[in-house]
C-alpha cells in the first residue's frame, strides 16, 4: 500500500495580499510600512528585518531560494511560567502581578 499524499498549501497569497519573499508571510500592501521598489516592481514585507534581508541580497529571494522560516529571523519570547506549567487561566497573570 502506498503512502497517502499530503495536501499542499496554496502557493498564491490570499486576494489583496502579497507574499513576503523573505519569510513567506502574506502581507497586506495597504497596511505594511515595509516596502521596496526593485527593478520597477514593488515588494512588500512583514517587518523591517525582512526588508533589510531582501535589500542586501535581492537575487537570493527573487530566485525562490532564500525563503526563511519566520522563527529564524524573529526573537523567541518565552511563555509566562504559568502557561509553561499548564496552569494559566484567564486573568491569572493579572492577579499574580497585583499580589
Amino acid at each position: 500500500m502506498s503512502p497517502m499524499p499530503l495536501p499542499t498549501l496554496p502557493s498564491a497569497p490570499p486576494p489583496g495580499t502579497e507574499k513576503d519573499l523573505v519569510c513567506g508571510m502574506n502581507v497586506d500592501p495597504l497596511k505594511t510600512k515595509h516596502s521596496l521598489r526593485h527593478v520597477g516592481k514593488d515588494y512588500f514585507f512583514c517587518r523591517a528585518a525582512c526588508l533589510e534581508k531582501f535589500r542586501q541580497e535581492p537575487g537570493k529571494y527573487l530566485s525562490g531560494g532564500g525563503l526563511e522560516p519566520m522563527d529564524a529571523a524573529a526573537p523567541i519570547v518565552p511563555a509566562a511560567p504559568e502557561a509553561q506549567a499548564g496552569k494559566w487561566r484567564p486573568g491569572s497573570l493579572e492577579r499574580s502581578r497585583r499580589a
